[in-house]
């Protein structure tokens, strides 16, 4: 048995082309079939979205009813955040907030699905600009995975240019990776931001990106298929 999992920064769905297109990035995610998507930058904001709200209304039904979301800015025209699609049941979910000084506040997902290789653990997130920042992070990351025995699989928008940096080395000490592909500026990719980690007692069997979404934002979606 395998498991895809899926992470990409959607940015509030506007694509390439300028066009806010939620349905758009719906459709990639249904054509990639992940059975895990960790999405960031998932906007409801109404002065951008006409009153949908992506984040129920389109992106949440993307692979079914099992999700779990944070928003991390809040407006009166709606919110701002990131969000966790499963195909199997999220049977415990909780925020963690990681956010640094007084820099844009940030959150960490953390997970317990219930999956056809049994019950793991999955972290997604989005760290800082900052390097100092992303490192912080990075430790908070590292001690909730060595908090808990299950299998874990960590995921986002990791914000490090070389995808080698401080977050990269430390998550190196207890996870194994499914590489440094390319995923930014999805026109013309050049750095690997986005990245996949997971825990030894998972094995990855082939990794990619979706190219076909260059247009749906300026991420492209990375993904990679796990086993036991």
């Amino acid at each position: 048995m395998m498991l895809r999992v899926l992470t990409w920064n959607v940015h509030s769905c506007i694509g390439v082309d300028g066009q806010v297109n939620p349905d758009r990035v719906r459709g990639h995610i249904r054509a990639i079939s992940p059975d895990i998507a960790a999405l960031q930058e998932v906007d409801s904001r109404r002065d951008r979205r006409d009153g949908f709200d992506l984040l129920g209304d389109c992106l949440g039904k993307a692979m079914g009813n099992h999700r779990a979301e944070v928003r991390t800015i809040r407006t009166p025209d709606g919110d701002y955040g990131q969000m966790l699609l499963s195909r199997w049941p999220i049977t415990d979910w909780r925020e963690h907030d990681i956010s640094y000084g007084a820099r844009e506040p940030r959150s960490m997902i953390e997970a317990t699905i219930e999956s056809e290789l049994g019950r793991i653990n999955v972290l997604c997130l989005h760290l800082g600009l900052n390097r100092r920042e992303r490192r912080q992070q990075a430790l908070k990351i590292e001690a909730l995975a060595a908090a808990d025995n299950r299998p874990t699989v960590v995921m986002g928008d990791f914000n490090e240019p070389t995808g080698a940096g401080p977050v990269a080395r430390l998550l190196a000490r207890s996870f194994s990776s499914a590489g440094r592909r390319r995923t930014w500026p999805s026109a013309r990719p050049l750095l690997p931001l986005d990245r996949i980690w997971f825990e030894p007692t998972l094995r990855l069997v082939r990794a990619g990106v979706h190219g076909d979404a260059r247009r749906a934002s300026d991420h492209l979606p990375l993904w990679a298929d796990l086993r036991r």
